[in-house]
């Protein structure tokens, strides 16, 4: 019984022994890399590759290269986030060429075997594997297909943003990177044409009503709507309830309106009540624009111009609300 346990233990030690030098090293992978330092995994490399390099992070990005017979791509997000790992790839190994970490891509029809190892139901997917514990290797051999991962939550909305990847990333590499957001010409416009147009109105027709004797008239007006707002619009009861001002969703962005119109987060309070005023100013200023006060004040050309403004700043706003409103009653039928 001794001399069958003593071979039982030999045996133990010899496989351990198998599987952790059959660890890669990373010199090993060198060759397989392509001019981007990313390995493109086939079937027969997936054999070699699955119990890991010694000492590195793994990205595995399992995705679909094959094309529909009309020639259009059957996964397009799948194709935009490569483009993603990329550049979030070349940041960090220009940024922090000391973290060893390994990407791999996988095609699902090129490698049904590491799908079924898995269990994966839906492509595209991407996970993190960290550095190979050797303790743990002891006992727990290292397998893509059985090892703790860290995974990407992958949605269409962030395909093409580097920076949501590359905070993710950042954090799991424990590391910091700094990515450079591409210039929103749209939403530069937006603020741009908002700004003058406040401005100008602010400057042109509200400052000469009120720099002569109406300024305290202006203090007291927005003293009592900084009354009215907190005590009037129901704040008092998100408190009472202990609703929360703000939060965040399950990615940890912030919220600034709550799902469902059954409760609503204090922040909404202000937010609407703004909404209506604001929007109730503009249309007073449309109205009070063509009266003879400031028709006389005013020639055509900045009569038609505040005209478009306040027409332009009264229909975005309105558009804002609805699609705030959308937020709380998904498909809302009178939205555009």
């Amino acid at each position: 019984m001794r001399f069958s346990l003593r071979y039982v233990f030999l045996l133990i030690c010899l496989l351990r022994n198998i599987f952790v030098s059959a660890l890669l090293q990373s010199n090993d992978i060198l060759h397989l890399k392509d001019e981007n330092d990313i390995i493109h995994v086939t079937d027969d490399l997936y054999q070699q590759l699955k119990y890991g390099v010694e000492g590195e992070y793994s990205v595995l990005y399992i995705t679909i290269h094959s094309r529909n017979d009309d020639g259009t791509l059957k996964c397009p997000m799948c194709s935009e986030f490569e483009e993603t790992i990329h550049g979030v790839q070349q940041i960090i190994k220009k940024q922090r060429p000391d973290i060893p970490v390994t990407y791999y891509i996988v095609d699902a029809y090129e490698v049904p075997s590491l799908i079924k190892d898995m269990g994966i139901q839906n492509v595209p997917h991407l996970v993190v594997y960290p550095p190979i514990n050797m303790e743990r290797q002891e006992t727990e051999p290292f397998s893509w297909a059985t090892s703790q991962f860290y995974q990407y939550e992958l949605t269409p909305e962030h395909a093409g943003d580097v920076l949501h990847f590359g905070d993710f990333l950042a954090q799991v590499l424990n590391i910091y990177i700094e990515i450079d957001e591409n210039f929103d010409t749209q939403k530069f416009m937006y603020y741009f044409v908002g700004s003058t147009n406040f401005f100008a109105i602010l400057k042109k027709i509200i400052w000469p009503m009120i720099k002569d004797k109406n300024i305290w008239k202006v203090v007291m007006i927005l003293l009592a709507f900084g009354i009215m707002l907190p005590s009037l619009t129901g704040y008092k009861f998100t408190q009472m309830n202990r609703i929360p001002f703000i939060a965040r969703n399950g990615e940890g962005q912030i919220m600034f309106f709550s799902g469902g119109t059954g409760w609503q987060f204090g922040i909404e309070v202000f937010t609407v009540s703004l909404m209506y005023i604001t929007m109730g100013i503009l249309f007073l200023g449309l109205i009070y624009l063509k009266s003879n006060a400031v028709q006389e004040r005013i020639n055509d050309k900045l009569d038609n111009l505040l005209t478009l403004a306040l027409g332009y700043a009264l229909f975005y706003l309105f558009a804002y609300y609805i699609s705030c409103f959308n937020i709380k009653s998904p498909g809302y039928s009178y939205g555009y």
